[in-house]
This record gives structure tokens, C-alpha cells and sequence, in this order.
């Protein structure tokens, strides 16, 4: 089975009430926002570069799905590939909001340059993020990956690369954990449940059976699979 993946992004829907008079709040509000989906979508991607990577530099067995090692790296590309998508798409949506909100009359005049500047930056980071989407979904046309039907094991990530890529910085993580279960930030005393999708984490974590967190939050690289 070919990895298969969404070529389309959606367009924005425009919010009606947003439109009526944006001014300071609105516009902060929505940069926010976007810094929030920004940073899911980057992790989102240095995963799959990371996948990527191993599965460029190494050989497969004869049988890929036997292959201890690329067979469950094709799982993971479908799905940190498809949670890309989605954050990507995510940040294209609120990136038009942004400059929408940004050119309204109303919102012009208190723009100072150092306003401009950090908009700019948001949204250079954003067609950043559309740009590398696409450039990945035409690998996917050239390469053609095979997903294996392997359950995946608990392991740890792909540890940072020798030399990192140019803009990337270490700061927040996309994981997959075991479900049912949850994933316990450092200092919590709940956590999160698992649903089976990658999430993003910022800082050390660790997996549990119950609610109630009982284990010991460590440091863990992109694409790591937590569980017991």
C-alpha cells in the first residue's frame, strides 16, 4: 500500500463577527494563535525530516516489512505525515486571519515597526511551513513509500543530527504515545490522555497506565513511541 496524502489545503473561513471592527486585542489574539499552530506544525516537520533522513541513509531488508528498523518507520511517516498536514493547514488558515486582521483599517494606524516586524517574521514562518509541506508531498510522488501493517513498539526518537537544519532549534517534540494511557508533563500530577494521533510536548515526560502520574518525566527525541 502507497503512503497517500492530502495535496489540498482548505481555505479560511472568514468570521463574520471578526470582520465587524478588528482593533489591538483581536490582532493579538490572533498572533497568539498563530505562534501556537506555528509551533505544532514545526515539530510536525522535524519528525517527518527526521524519518525521512533514516529512511534515505539506510537499506532495507529484502522484505521492508520485516525490516525491524524502516518497517515501523513507514508507519510513522503516514502518521506524523497526516498530523502535518493538518497543522499546516491549521497555520495557513490562521496565518490569512492574521494579515487579515492586520490591514483593517482600524488596526493600521498602532502598527509600529516593531509590530511589522515580528508580523512579518510570523508570517514568513507560516509560507515557510506551507512551502516545506508541499516540497514534501512531492517527495512522496517521487519516492512512492510503502506503509507496513506493523504495530509499532514502544522506543525511543530520532536523536538530534549531527549537524541540524538550517532555522531548526531544539524546543518542542512530536511523540506518538501507547493507548489507552497518558502522557505526564514534568511537575504534573494528571496527564494527558493518549489517542493514538502524534502530539507535541515541551519537555521532559514520561507515559502512564493511569491518570494519576507515577513516573518519571525524561527527555525524549522526535518520533519517540512512549509507553510502558
Amino acid at each position: 500500500m502507497l503512503l497517500t496524502l492530502l495535496l489540498s489545503l482548505s481555505v479560511a473561513q472568514a468570521d463574520p463577527v471578526a470582520q465587524l471592527a478588528p482593533g489591538p486585542l483581536e490582532l493579538g489574539t490572533s498572533q497568539d494563535e498563530l505562534v501556537d499552530r506555528l509551533v505544532t506544525s514545526e515539530a510536525m516537520e522535524v519528525a517527518v525530516a527526521r524519518i525521512q533522513s533514516v529512511l534515505q541513509s539506510t537499506t532495507a531488508f529484502d522484505d521492508l516489512c520485516r525490516d525491524p528498523l524502516r518497517g515501523p518507520l513507514t508507519v510513522k511517516l503516514r502518521l506524523f505525515g497526516a498530523a502535518w498536514h493538518d497543522a499546516a493547514q491549521r497555520v495557513r488558515v490562521q496565518a490569512e486571519r492574521v494579515d487579515r486582521v492586520a490591514k483593517s483599517p482600524t488596526v493600521v494606524p498602532i502598527i509600529d515597526d516593531d509590530r511589522r516586524l515580528a508580523l512579518d517574521a510570523l508570517l514568513k514562518r507560516a509560507r515557510k511551513q506551507e512551502a516545506s509541506w508541499l516540497e514534501f508531498v512531492a517527495w512522496v510522488g517521487q519516492a512512492r513509500p510503502e506503509v507496513c501493517a506493523v504495530d509499532l513498539e514502544t522506543q525511543s526518537g530520532i536523536p538530534d543530527p549531527i549537524v541540524r537544519a538550517q532555522g531548526e532549534s531544539q524546543g518542542a517534540v512530536a511523540v506518538l504515545a501507547r493507548t489507552p494511557g497518558f502522557v505526564c508533563a514534568e511537575g504534573a500530577t494528571e496527564g494527558v490522555p493518549t489517542d493514538g494521533r502524534p502530539m507535541v510536548i515541551d519537555g521532559p515526560v514520561c507515559w502512564s497506565e493511569r491518570q494519576k502520574c507515577a513516573c518519571t518525566p525524561a527527555r525524549v527525541d522526535p518520533t519517540a513511541m512512549l509507553g510502558p
